[in-house]
């Protein structure tokens, strides 16, 4: 007698196929949305952490004109604003009124020969991802010597910071609120509509939401 080797027959290949198929339509939704989801938290992540690496450095070299996080727009006129920036100013270069700069604050600030100490590396948002632009009257979050949040076009700063009518910055990115002494910058991706904000407080404790 031949002994029957044991195996699957094409219909129940065929069956198993067809369920992991159902499983991976069924979950495809529920991982894309994990991935969207992952992609603007990472996005606003990125921007929290470099609005904190502004306030330390303004604590650090506890300068006259304080620190700067601030909004540029994209590369290519007309796109979205996407790329950001910290600066830690003094008395001596990257200041408004300076001769060396355009008129309208801190513009081009790739193209200067500036002290790599005081003008961090431009970031761009991950692919996808945009800063909100028109909802806000303020194009960088500013910080004193203490660490503390302050109204960049103002002297609440020690000095008026930002000259926000200047084209190279995004001039309506960050939103300040007079009263609570809050900034807010908002990081969405367009084609889902989700979005995540970063909120300073006046004390300047940098919060994701």
């Amino acid at each position: 007698m031949k002994n029957r080797q044991a195996g699957f027959s094409l219909i129940e290949i065929l069956t198993v196929v067809a369920i992991i198929g159902i499983l991976s339509a069924m979950s495809f939704p529920a991982i894309s949305q994990y991935m969207r989801n992952y992609q603007v938290q990472g996005g606003a992540l990125g921007v929290t952490a470099e609005i904190q690496l502004a306030r330390t450095k303004g604590i650090m070299r506890n300068v006259n004109r304080a620190a700067l996080f601030i909004v540029l727009p994209d590369v290519t006129a007309g796109n979205p604003p996407n790329r950001y920036q910290w600066v830690v100013p003094d008395e001596v270069i990257l200041k408004v009124g300076d001769v060396r700069l355009p008129a309208g604050g801190y513009r081009n600030l790739g193209e200067l020969q500036a002290d790599p100490a005081q003008v961090g590396p431009v970031k761009v948002l991950p692919q996808g991802l945009q800063f909100v632009a028109g909802g806000g009257d303020r194009g960088g979050i500013g910080f004193t010597r203490l660490g503390a949040q302050c109204d960049v076009v103002t002297s609440a700063c020690g000095t008026p910071l930002i000259d926000d009518t200047g084209a190279d910055m995004c001039p309506d990115c960050v939103t300040f609120d007079a009263g609570t002494g809050q900034a807010t910058v908002t990081v969405l991706q367009p084609n889902t509509g989700m979005q995540r904000t970063i909120t300073v407080l006046a004390g300047g404790r940098v919060l994701a939401q």
